[in-house]
């Protein structure tokens, strides 16, 4: 193979140094975002362009890593090559980090394409850690490895891929700053059956695709379309190592791309383990039955109040923390006003004991709601809406739910359907923060969710594996969650497991011994169980810290980090456009200490901001085998997104956040009718 690669190095080298020359100006952006200059360990390659396409070779044997493919580097969308594409590449002691440079001449708005990594030569077969199930990994063979395709941030924790070969790792990932673009990308590994040019060995290809290409699957939701005269730009990291286990240092460059715009967790980390009792759902809603209720006919509120289920639940010993899924019923399937997961309770008499500080429901430990199907309103003619937090109505119906929560002695929501396919992430990301300033001291889960929202709150995920055969297959876990003990060490994740599905499945009744030996091997991999179990535990369980013993020291990042003034990002790099609000007529980046959410109506806009000196006292969180982790009322988790800010991100209007909000209220005319001045924010009830 060395003697294959080494008669064109020398050509390369001399392309990619005209290359260099002439792009200059193009690598000022997003190609600022790379990797320290140098890498402790570990394999140091050799990176070259020639003729547009992309060259890797391991410098001490010359095994080619990434080999000239016969597909270019990157795909038009067809139709759309007036979204022209400039590429510049900058290599790296262990990789290269490929700057693509989006423009549209056109005069109307474009797609853009897809970029194409590959081939790349790790062995025979490869594996890696899955980015939409923590606790599970991927895996394929040359020339037999049918696509495994990931969307950010519909599924994909990350926007990066890892496969660990026989000698090497390659890590590839993609930095761009996805609330301000406002656009998922799809991430594609397989084994394609062609090999590359020259000849050689077949290897593996990595796709990022910024939008929906005619000849595959459509997976994003939202596509990446550029307006008329502006530009996007976006790195893409490659990165190897010859040692196949230290594999995280693959993705040091989207580490620090990430934690330079948003920092470290945001929050103080919760080990304790959680009991989950369904009270309600939405199939069991019938006319007798009008909310749902599956609780035993002794245990339901409605008709013997919240004692029988109070005294039921103290039993649970060992459960330091309890959450109850819909609380004041389930949300009906046809729905035509906004679920009201709390403030139901007021209508019925024997419910609305539940807000009283006399509730018997108070004598339970840490309680927490399960707000379901909190990523979608209704709007008054029924249709579907997104979640908006610029849209009055909607904060007004959060304000009221939030506030029930707390009449209620909640300290923790659990946000059920809380995902990108119902509201997108730059939606969701004010909405947690609107979440935050309402009520400091309320305990955020996330089901599902990304890298972004878990920097707010805890995230859960669903660890069974529903397609198992057998009643024993259906909790696989058995690694921690790599990725984020990497990114974001000190986060909390929540692994749920649901014992229903045993007896609905399978028949198969769950013994005391199995519920314990779940929660002992759940939480000794990092992740806080979460059980829909009766059972009581023999001890008490706290999640271990995953991040101390998964993550090389080398490479462990700080658990609280503030997000750096510049954010890795060139001073001059344009950000994109917005559109004018209707009380400016320019668009501004502005450093606004004192708020959390500065948003444009109808745009989005929102940034992630924290506190100024917001980071929680860099104290050890103990991990108790035996009993609860202290947590004092000072160190609840939202109490760090409270008052002092630092400077936001980028803010598309600098007018004062109220001013914002009135903007998007109903305005009356002189005859009396309502009317919206964002025709596109649709009120809710």
């Amino acid at each position: 193979m060395k003697t294959a690669f080494a008669p064109i190095r020398l050509l390369a080298i001399f392309g990619a140094m005209i290359v260099a020359l002439m792009t200059t100006r193009a690598t000022r952006a997003q190609d600022m975002v790379v990797a320290p200059s140098d890498v402790e360990t570990g394999v140091r390659v050799d990176a070259s362009m020639f003729a547009g396409d992309l060259m890797i070779e391991d410098r001490t044997t010359g095994t080619p890593l990434v080999m000239r493919q016969l597909d270019p580097l990157y795909d038009h969308f067809p139709g759309a090559e007036a979204l022209t594409a400039r590429i510049s590449m900058r290599p790296a002691p262990d990789g290269a980090d490929v700057t693509l440079t989006l423009t549209n001449t056109a005069s109307e708005p474009l797609r853009a394409g897809r970029v194409r990594i590959g081939l790349l030569n790790l062995g025979q077969s490869v594996l890696g850690p899955d980015p939409a199930h923590p606790e599970r990994v991927i895996r394929g063979e040359r020339e037999k490895m049918d696509p495994i395709v990931r969307t950010y941030p519909i599924d994909a924790y990350m926007p990066a891929l890892v496969l660990r070969g026989e000698r090497y790792a390659a890590g590839v990932s993609i930095a761009y700053p996805v609330l301000e673009y406002e656009h998922d990308v799809s991430m594609e590994a397989s084994s394609p059956n062609v090999g590359p040019k020259g000849g050689g060995p077949r290897g593996y290809e990595i796709v990022l695709a910024l939008s929906n290409m005619p000849d595959r699957e459509p997976t994003l939701a939202n596509e990446c379309i550029v307006p008329p005269g502006e530009k996007r730009s976006y790195t893409i990291s490659i990165r190897f190592t010859d040692q196949p286990d230290d594999w995280m240092r693959t993705l040091l460059p989207y580490r620090t791309y990430f934690r330079s715009r948003y920092g470290g967790v945001a929050y103080q980390r919760d080990p304790r383990a959680v009991t989950i009792e369904r009270l309600a759902r939405s199939a069991a809603i019938s006319s007798d039955n009008p909310r749902g209720w599956v609780l035993h006919p002794l245990l339901r509120p409605d008709r013997n109040g919240w004692s029988p289920l109070a005294s039921e639940l103290e039993k649970r010993r060992n459960w330091d923390r309890v959450v109850l899924e819909g609380v004041a019923g389930a949300p009906p399937a046809e729905q035509y006003t906004p679920f009201h997961f709390v403030t139901a309770l007021e209508s019925d008499p024997r419910l609305n004991m539940m807000l009283s500080p006399d509730s018997p429901m108070r004598r339970v430990p840490e309680l927490g709601f399960v707000w379901l199907r909190s990523g979608s309103i209704f709007g008054r003619q029924g249709q579907c809406l997104s979640i908006d937090p610029d849209v009055a109505g909607q904060q007004k119906h959060l304000g009221d739910e939030i506030g029930a929560l707390q009449r209620a002695g909640a300290s923790t929501i659990v946000l059920d359907e809380f995902d990108h396919r119902s509201s997108p992430l730059w939606k969701r990301i004010g909405w947690m923060q609107l979440i935050s300033e309402q009520a400091p001291g309320v305990h955020m889960v996330v089901r599902g969710g990304c890298d972004l929202t878990h920097v707010l709150g805890a995230i859960a995920y669903d660890g069974l594996d529903r397609q198992a055969s057998s009643a024993d297959g259906l909790l696989p876990a058995s690694t921690p969650f790599e990725l984020a003990d990497f990114l974001l060490p000190g986060h909390e994740t929540w692994l749920e497991v649901d014992y229903d599905v045993h007896r609905e499945k399978f028949n198969a009744v769950v013994s005391q011994s199995q519920v314990e030996a779940d929660v002992a091997r759940v939480a000794s991999l990092g992740f806080v169980p979460a059980m829909y179990t009766s059972r009581p535990l023999r001890r008490a369980y706290a999640a271990h810290e995953s991040w101390t013993s998964s993550v090389p020291a080398s490479l462990l990042a700080p658990v609280f980090q503030e997000p750096e003034a510049r954010h890795a990002i060139a001073q001059d790099e344009p950000a994109p456009t917005a559109s004018p609000s209707p009380r400016t007529n320019e668009t501004q980046r502005v450093h606004t200490p004192s708020r959390d959410l500065a948003r444009t109506p109808g745009r989005g806009g929102v940034r992630i901001s924290r506190p100024q000196g917001s980071a929680p006292p860099q104290t050890k969180i103990r991990v108790l085998d035996a009993g609860p982790t202290a947590l004092s009322s000072e160190d609840r988790p939202a109490r760090i997104l409270r008052r002092k800010r630092v400077a936001s991100l980028v803010v598309f209007d600098a007018s004062d956040a109220r001013d914002a909000i009135s903007r998007t209220k109903l305005l009356e005319d002189a005859s009396g009718e309502h009317v919206r001045e964002n025709p596109g924010n649709a009120q809710a009830d």
